[in-house]
């Protein structure tokens, strides 16, 4: 069964860990991601969005980059998720970012911007294991591209825009690997996710299409706290007569796609592409100091002097921790 196949893979790799380069790689794409949020997190594209988020009147515990507000865990998710894609197009621009483009020709902020939507608000609830979090982060990410691949051409053609699509499965991995999910409640969670997908074409490019990325980290985030709570969702949700595949994509082939779905799971990295896995000592150094002054430079074009700041946190979150650093280095004040 596909759908089991999947979630059990990414329960397998996440319980033996990261290789190093994946997990070097996986830190650089989070310091970007974040500075990226941070860079356009005041901009007006964003503003409607940090309003809706702070009218809910939830619990506000969790900080979003490039603010000074906390937000409840929803309007995070919501603005993180939208800011992180809409950033990324910023962070690409830069040279140093063509070097960690994403397969599928999208820039990897915007591939981690459902999957850090919905792990800020966890970290922040101290519902997490901080350990987890590069771990959670890659997963969540492997699961979008793979699915992704999975449908081409046909979800495409089907009039879909990728980032609501698969985002909500992908923000469901990383925030129940981040809350230590047992696999048949990861298993739920995944499902519950699919109901939560949304986003057509049309939409890109428009304010609109800003809001599929952050609803899908909103929809990976409920999907995830569900399960938690003791949820349940269609067990063969992704490849069943009446699940989610038939439903997306209804020409594909299933035997297909469940291939592309589980081959190579937690050996062929997403985030390390090329690799077995083994770091690149020479290589990392070169794409770290080269992601330390983007970052930078993307925080210091709206918060003068708070750059290396935010890069010294994202860097110690693999210290005992880093994860508190990290969102106390979050709340940036506007000049």
């Amino acid at each position: 069964m596909t759908s089991r196949a999947l979630v059990d893979g990414v329960h397998a790799a996440a319980a033996t860990g990261l290789p190093p380069a994946v997990r070097s790689s996986t830190l650089r794409h989070l310091l970007l991601a974040v500075a990226s949020v941070a860079a356009v997190a005041r901009a007006p594209r964003v503003r409607p969005l940090v309003e809706h988020a702070l009218a809910q009147g939830g619990r506000a515990s969790t900080p979003v980059p490039g603010r000074s507000e906390l937000f409840d865990a929803p309007g995070a998710a919501l603005v993180v998720g939208s800011a992180a894609a809409l950033g990324g197009g910023a962070a690409a621009a830069a040279p140093p970012a063509a070097a960690l483009t994403a397969p599928l020709t999208a820039p990897m902020a915007a591939q981690l911007a459902p999957v850090l939507g919905a792990a800020l608000p966890v970290l922040a609830r101290d519902e997490a294991d901080p350990d987890l979090l590069l771990d959670a982060l890659a997963l969540g990410v492997e699961v979008q591209v793979r699915v992704a691949r999975a449908l081409e051409p046909s979800a495409a053609a089907a009039g879909w825009d990728r980032a609501g699509l698969v985002g909500p499965l992908g923000a469901a991995v990383t925030a129940g690997l981040l809350r230590r999910l047992p696999l048949d409640r990861l298993h739920h969670a995944v499902a519950i996710a699919s109901s939560t997908t949304l986003g057509h074409g049309e939409a890109v490019g428009t304010d609109v299409g800003d809001l599929h990325p952050g609803k899908a980290a909103v929809g990976g985030l409920l999907a995830a706290t569900l399960a938690a709570h003791g949820s349940t969702g269609a067990p063969a949700v992704l490849d069943g007569p009446r699940g989610w595949f038939r439903a997306v994509a209804p020409d594909l082939d299933p035997a297909t796609t469940g291939e592309v779905l589980v081959a190579g799971l937690g050996v062929d990295w997403v985030l390390a592409p090329g690799t077995d896995g083994a770091a690149d000592h020479g290589a990392d150094q070169r794409l770290d100091r080269e992601a330390d002054a983007e970052a930078a430079a993307l925080v210091e074009g709206v918060a003068p002097g708070r750059g290396s700041d935010l890069v010294r946190a994202v860097r110690a979150l693999p210290e005992h921790g880093g994860c508190r650093s990290l969102l106390a280095a979050l709340r940036l004040e506007a000049p």
